[in-house]
């Protein structure tokens, strides 16, 4: 056995017994870049005192979710194409529809699942033509009081539910002042978050427009004609290059949050939760099949908000759980 070798299976062990250690610290980004080499890079996204505040992005009850959809969300049938291509961007396709690009950032706040929903129905509100809106999160997350907890998680298979059987809002993110419900959680760090309470209260549901826009509450609404799971890598890819973006369901690990380039793939750290995240292209990068994603962590996470991470063997279960829907046209 080498030097270098023993080395590393010394640096291996020592990471392995040494379970307080911080997952934001260097020595977990050295180990994951230097030792594990996973075909991804890991950096610096936070800072280490910020890690109780991350805890809080988790946003999804995976199972629960899962049995939702399995009870409640038709399986999206339909003929599968053989000619796909290899690599896909869907902001390529659909050059006008700038949302699919947008990266927003839903703060202290574990509204992940009402992120990636209302991001999916704005690129697909734009891809059918209709408009070029901004669908609220914050109207999925604070009135669709069935949808789980605000907050403190929800379901994204109840928020495109929700999208058909009440319709949803427009509003723009944080200060934006556009649309009937701009999001109300400031940009983490946050305006009230602390190390010891770091989570934002879920803003109330006034079922009213902002001061000053030019619509009702009502008359803003957009419906959705359907929501429905996609099963299958093929079937999801067909899906996104035919429709648009969609939302995926994973296992969020404490090494994702030092996410920077490359194919994510779960190299340590404990699982945190399940996040929801909007899917809008894949490809291969040295020899590893991605899935491209939107975060909802702001810009300055990740490769600029967006991620890859590994298609094909449902890593962290990124393939369980993928829906969709068509707006009314």
């Amino acid at each position: 056995m080498t030097m270098r070798v023993l080395l590393a299976l010394i640096a291996i062990f020592a990471l392995a017994a040494a379970s307080p250690l911080n997952p934001l610290s260097d020595a977990v980004i050295n180990y994951i870049n230097n030792v594990a080499k996973p075909g991804w890079t890991a950096g610096r996204n936070f800072d280490e005192h910020e890690l109780p505040l991350l805890k809080t992005l988790a946003c999804v009850n995976t199972t629960a979710n899962g049995e939702y959809m399995k009870q409640n969300m038709p399986v999206k049938d339909g003929f599968f194409r053989s000619d796909l291509p290899k690599e896909f961007d869907a902001r390529k396709k659909w050059t006008k529809c700038a949302s699919i690009g947008e990266i927003r950032d839903q703060g202290a706040c574990g509204s992940c699942w009402a992120f990636a929903t209302a991001e999916s129905i704005t690129d697909r509100i734009c891809i059918n033509g209709l408009d070029k809106v901004r669908i609220s999160s914050e109207d999925i997350l604070s009135c669709c009081d069935w949808c789980g907890s605000g907050c403190g998680g929800g379901y994204p298979a109840k928020a495109w539910q929700y999208y058909v059987q009440t319709g949803v809002v427009t509003g723009g993110p944080y200060a934006s002042n556009q649309g009937c419900m701009p999001y109300e959680i400031a940009p983490a760090p946050g305006h009230s978050h602390s190390l010891m309470f770091p989570r934002e209260p879920t803003p109330p549901c006034t079922n009213k427009c902002r001061k000053g826009y030019d619509k009702t509450y009502n008359q803003d609404k957009h419906k959705g004609k359907n929501s429905y799971a996609v099963k299958g890598v093929k079937k999801a890819m067909q899906e996104i290059v035919d429709n648009g973006p969609v939302t995926a369901v994973f296992d969020l690990y404490q090494d994702f949050y030092s996410y920077k380039s490359g194919v994510y793939r779960h190299t340590t750290g404990f699982r945190v939760g399940g996040h929801v995240v909007k899917l809008i292209g894949f490809g291969n990068e040295n020899g590893d099949d991605y899935w491209l994603v939107a975060n909802s962590w702001n810009k300055t996470w990740g490769d600029h908000g967006l991620f890859k991470i590994l298609r094909g063997s449902n890593e962290c279960g990124i393939e369980d759980w993928i829906a969709g829907g068509e707006p009314v046209v």
